[in-house]
């Protein structure tokens, strides 16, 4: 069954028939392989359609000439139909179009194969890539279709094995506009795409209006080729077609190779043919009117697979004291059959020829459209240790150590007095850290009890020279930080002034008051007033006890008389 009157696949349709006649030709002409029968191929339109291949398929059973194996049909759609019935009759089907990775399912499908290399054959070469470039963390965005569902699960299958970590696996159905974006806010730089090329277009419009395309991006999409993709499917989008071509530069697919490279013409293959002499042969049997053959080699080799295996299921039956001659859809036979077809391994025209899961392996293209570099698969967390030079160290030390040393000079020795100015300097800072409001602390000890306190001013005047300079410090600090000892003179100089500048504030105004000869530090006064003034003459009347009566007595508060 293949799809001879569907027009876009007409010319194809004809080329693939010439050939499956001229491979049933061939083998019929050799005495090694099925001497005892002869092979008859009957082709049968199916219209491009399922339920028409669904039917031909019945009519074909019910007639009396036994069927020993099915030969298409060619897409995917129409091998849906048939391969679930093909099985309950033991009939091994082989599709030369079928990419489907749902028949990869051998509990579903056993006796199903084709000749085209699917998702599953290309996960080998996907994981690969992710390996050679050292990527860890991916993503997996597919279409919410039979044709990509298991090829998703299986790719993410085969990652997880090998330790690679799938962040993601979205499926859509209409507009994937939301999956694009978690990929997006789940840091995805390496995804896989699996949808056909109007799904890759929504795809990568919304791709480029979230800004995921570029150098920093890989994106892998289906092995589905449609020149100017882009175009065609543009008006399916709210994108136009040069925003999408922006969007998918880079991206990479894959093709399977039904030709061998021109190195490879003259090599013989399991046939007895060369590609050369293929070409040649093809050419007589057409007459010459064919044009093109590029799929060719592809169906010569899957007919020549089937009748290999057919010959060994002959000589297995032999065994049973059967063969092919008595087949009649049992299960032995087909069975033995699907076994043979199972370890279908040589080298054909189209290249090598084996089975994965029902799937081809055989050699593939890697194609990138616009290349560029290879992006990272995330964000890179790298820590680097740097040191201070020790000179600089020592010398930003030493400076350090000078200001504690005038630190001790200047203290006065009324101890009192400087564990009170400690204690402002820590009230009034927390009153800053509370309030957020630097005057307020200077405010709130402006009423102090305390003597040596109340000198609201000069506490307010240190709390704004720390804010300040912090402040500035941590700004230039950010702005001039080319180099580690670059930051830290900076940051230490901030550091070293703002406490020298502190300490003049807090320690200079009294200290000028404590050694002037006119001025005393008194602690007893009354609340709310100034704890430093400047005293005044008094004067006490004793009384004499001798009873002279009372002396008047004069000074200036340190001496009596």
């Amino acid at each position: 069954m293949y799809p001879e009157s569907y027009i876009h696949l007409k010319a194809r349709m004809s080329e693939m028939k010439n050939v499956a006649d001229m491979a049933i030709r061939d083998i019929n002409a050799r005495n090694d392989i099925l001497s005892r029968y002869e092979l008859k191929l009957n082709l049968i339109d199916d219209k491009y359609n399922k339920i028409v291949a669904g039917r031909i398929f019945v009519n074909e059973i019910l007639k009396d000439q036994q069927l020993i194996a099915l030969l298409g049909p060619f897409t995917s759609s129409s091998s849906s139909v048939v391969a679930p019935m093909a099985r309950y009759w033991n009939l091994v089907q082989l599709s030369t179009g079928a990419t489907s990775t749902q028949f990869s399912d051998r509990n579903e499908y056993p006796f199903f194969y084709t000749s085209k290399v699917t998702d599953i054959t290309y996960n080998l070469i996907r994981v690969k890539i992710v390996k050679r470039f050292g990527w860890k963390r991916v993503a997996i965005l597919n279409y919410n279709d039979v044709l990509f569902d298991n090829g998703a699960k299986n790719l993410q299958a085969e990652l997880e094995k090998e330790g690679i970590d799938v962040i993601a696996k979205e499926a859509f159905v209409l507009e994937p506009e939301v999956q694009v974006k978690m990929l997006k806010e789940k840091g995805a730089r390496v995804i896989f795409l699996f949808g056909f090329p109007r799904i890759m277009a929504r795809v990568f419009c919304h791709a480029y209006k979230l800004g995921m395309y570029g150098e920093n991006y890989a994106w892998f999409s289906s092995n589905f080729f449609q020149r100017y993709w882009w175009t065609r499917f543009a008006s399916l989008t709210n994108c136009t077609a040069y925003q999408i071509l922006q969007a998918s530069k880079g991206y990479i697919t894959f093709d399977q190779r039904e030709v061998p490279l021109p190195n490879n013409f003259n090599k013989v293959t399991a046939s007895g043919l060369t590609y050369k002499g293929f070409l040649d042969s093809y050419d007589k049997f057409t007459n010459g009117s064919s044009t093109s053959i590029h799929h060719s080699p592809l169906a010569y080799d899957a007919i020549w697979s089937l009748a290999t295996a057919l010959n060994e299921t002959d000589y297995q039956l032999q065994k049973y004291n059967s063969s092919l001659a008595n087949f009649k859809y049992d299960s032995l036979t087909g069975q033995l059959l699907s076994a043979a077809m199972k370890k279908s391994n040589f080298l054909g025209l189209s290249g090598p020829f084996s089975f994965l899961s029902g799937s081809r392996i055989s050699d593939a293209d890697i194609v990138q459209f616009r290349g560029g570099r290879v992006p990272i698969d995330g964000f890179e967390i790298k820590y680097l240790e740097q040191h201070i030079t020790s000179s600089v160290f020592i010398i930003m030390s030493v400076l350090s150590a000078m200001g504690v040393l005038c630190d001790q000079d200047v203290q006065p020795k009324n101890q009192q007095f400087n564990v009170t100015w400690l204690y402002a300097l820590f009230y009034g800072c927390y009153r800053v850290w509370n309030r957020s409001r630097p005057d307020q602390g200077a405010w709130e000890t402006r009423s102090v009890s305390i003597a040596e306190l109340n000198d609201s001013r000069h506490i307010g005047l240190a709390i704004y020279n720390a804010v300040v300079f912090a402040t500035i410090g941590v700004l230039v600090g950010q702005l001039t930080q080319s180099t580690v000892d670059g930051g830290y003179v900076i940051v230490a100089a901030f550091i070293l002034i703002c406490t020298i500048s502190s300490m003049c504030l807090f320690f200079i105004p009294k200290l000028q008051l404590i050694r002037s000869s006119n001025y005393s530090v008194l602690s007893m006064r009354a609340l709310g007033q100034s704890s430093l003034r400047r005293p005044r003459s008094s004067v006490l009347h004793i009384r004499n006890d001798s009873g002279n009566g009372i002396k008047p007595a004069t000074g200036n508060g340190s001496q009596m008389g």
